[in-house]
């Protein structure tokens, strides 16, 4: 028997290799999961006379299902761009409030490129009494995988609230009980300025109307997030706030009321004072939400009502560009809410929930690195009451997450990123009235290390890496 030993060099030669061949197989693997469930669809809309249609939209619809509609919204050179369930589809244009449908508006979307759509439309010649044309402003840019929507765009947008914004975009879905969503298929992650909102989804819907459109240079809709968002499932919904924002004191003012079997209203107003290099803010939100629900089940049906649900929110915020290479941040916010239940069988739940949070984020950049460093901690307490068992519960929630990371870019297309992460949360349910005190405890530590290389040329946007977990759980029931 011998033994034979390779010189150092070779050992690590060869483990780059096995790394390399790794990631490669996992990034053909995700690309073919993802692959087997979605195809794209991309065009260019035209008139007759070859003129592209800015701002036109093109709505897809199943052949299977009619209710399952998708549109996709023309650049300013005419072009869009659309991921879509495979299967077949039919479509139509709109523009200017008229419908055109094309001659031959059939699309079979499968795992194979579909070839660009061509579509040309002879718009009708519209009657108008004055027109004063100002200039052509694209709602929405594609580049690769990602759409930049400029919401100020659409007249129907100005001087609302971001969140109500954000419901004309097209396919994105905001959820009554809190959450955004694209076409049901997509869970949207919120992020400011490439941070994401570390709040629940009901404080991230707070966090967004008190935002005005006006604050918004653009809204990026990231169906592929990469490794500088973390672990995502879904997709990224980043808001850009403007880089130029109005200097001294503004205000932003919004209120609205819904039906829904009972009345809702809900006021709120942010304050913002911006001074050379510094931007700070305070909003307040009250609301007041009532509604009535059936909800059938294998049991039986039952009859639900909120009334009412009613809270209030703070946040403040301030932000410090120290230099052009160095930006401090830090956002804070509280909320307290109340929620009575009455059900059908005449039983009532009381809520009544308490959070804070506060979020902090610097960074350092030169020319081709950056560093970036967080700091998020969120507190909350629910307390409730239920009558049909006579009994009390509350819930006590503590998060806390340390985490940096350094991003090198080797060239305009190709970077690598390298980061550490450490997640702590600490969860308890208490029953005052229980003779023990205490029903659960919960705790648990994440720690993370990881390096990625990412590749973004065009329409090509791959990357891969390695990441290390050391995960640590305890519990007590």
């Amino acid at each position: 028997m011998t033994e034979s030993h390779l010189p150092a060099k070779e050992h690590k030669t060869t483990f780059v290799r096995l790394i390399l061949s790794l990631l490669l197989v996992v990034a053909s693997a995700v690309a073919s999961l993802a692959q087997e469930r979605i195809g794209t669809v991309t065009g260019h809309v035209t008139t007759t006379t070859g003129e592209a249609l800015v701002n036109a939209v093109v709505l897809f619809t199943s052949s299977q299902d009619s209710t399952h509609c998708f549109p996709a919204v023309c650049d300013g050179q005419g072009y869009f761009y659309q991921e879509l369930p495979l299967g077949a589809y039919s479509y139509r244009v709109s523009y200017l409030g008229s419908n055109y449908t094309p001659e031959r508006n059939h699309v079979e979307v499968s795992k194979e490129p579909t070839n660009p759509l061509s579509i040309v439309i002879a718009p009708a010649a519209q009657a108008l009494d004055e027109v004063v044309v100002v200039a052509k402003r694209p709602f929405v840019s594609y580049s690769g995988g990602v759409a930049r929507y400029n919401l100020s765009a659409n007249p129907a947008a100005i001087g609302g609230n971001l969140l109500d914004g954000l419901k004309l975009i097209p396919g994105v879905q905001v959820e009554e009980r809190g959450g955004l969503s694209v076409y049901g298929f997509y869970t949207l992650t919120v992020a400011v300025n490439g941070r994401i909102l570390r709040l629940s989804p009901e404080e991230v819907q707070a966090y967004l109307s008190s935002l005005s459109v006006e604050d918004a240079e653009r809204v990026e809709l990231i169906r592929h997030p990469g490794p500088e968002y973390g672990v995502q499932s879904g997709a990224v919904l980043n808001i850009v706030t403007k880089g130029n924002p109005r200097e001294g004191l503004n205000a932003f003012i919004s209120a609205d009321a819904s039906y829904r079997r009972k009345i809702s209203e809900g006021g709120r107003l942010r304050l913002n004072y911006n001074k050379d290099n510094k931007r700070s803010y305070i909003a307040y939100q009250v609301f007041d939400n009532r509604r009535i629900e059936s909800l059938t089940t294998t049991l039986g049906a039952d009859t639900t009502s909120t009334s009412p649900h009613r809270g209030q929110t703070m946040q403040a915020g301030f932000e410090w560009q120290i230099s052009p290479q160095q930006l401090f941040d830090i956002r804070l916010h509280g909320s307290l809410s109340d929620e009575h239940i009455d059900y059908s069988r005449g039983y009532h739940t009381d809520m009544r929930r308490m959070v804070g949070a506060v979020n902090l984020y610097h960074t350092l950049s030169a020319d081709r690195w950056v560093w970036k460093s967080y700091a998020d901690y969120t507190s909350s307490s629910n307390q409730r009451s239920y009558s049909y068992s006579d009994s009390e519960l509350q819930d006590r929630y503590h998060y806390l997450r340390l985490s940096t990371n350094y991003t090198y870019r080797f060239t305009p297309s190709l970077l690598g990123l390298l980061g550490v992460t450490q997640n702590n949360i600490w969860f308890a349910t208490e029953a005052p009235t229980a003779p023990s005190g205490v029903n659960e405890r919960y705790y648990e530590s994440n720690s993370s290390a990881y390096v990625t290389l990412r590749y973004h040329k065009g329409a090509l946007d791959s990357y891969g890496g390695v990441q290390l977990n050391y995960d640590h759980r305890t519990s007590q029931a």
